[in-house]
């Protein structure tokens, strides 16, 4: 299975939400839309733990099993296609 992150469910995941952790355990792949980590950074640059947060988002975007992923034609049709689904 893959799992798509949002910078909701990141954050999410970092205070240990069990069905979020169990979702995570469950994915082969991880990806993480580079915008996603665009936020992230930048939340990061207006809190009080930057450097924590920081360390932990690269270890975490360091494992094998997540991907960072850019836009191309195939994430325009990801993005529709949750779309609709979230509309449903």
């Amino acid at each position: 299975m893959k799992l798509m992150l949002d910078t909701n469910r990141y954050k999410d995941f970092c205070s240990g939400e069990d069905t979020i952790l169990s979702a995570i355990k469950k994915a082969e792949i991880i990806l993480f839309p580079f915008v996603v980590i665009a936020e992230l950074k930048a939340g990061f640059l207006c809190g009080t733990k930057a450097k924590q947060n920081e360390k932990t988002l690269t270890k975490v975007l360091n494992e094998d099993y997540v991907k960072i992923i850019y836009p191309d034609a195939e994430i325009f049709n990801y993005y529709a296609c949750l779309y609709k689904q979230l509309r449903e």
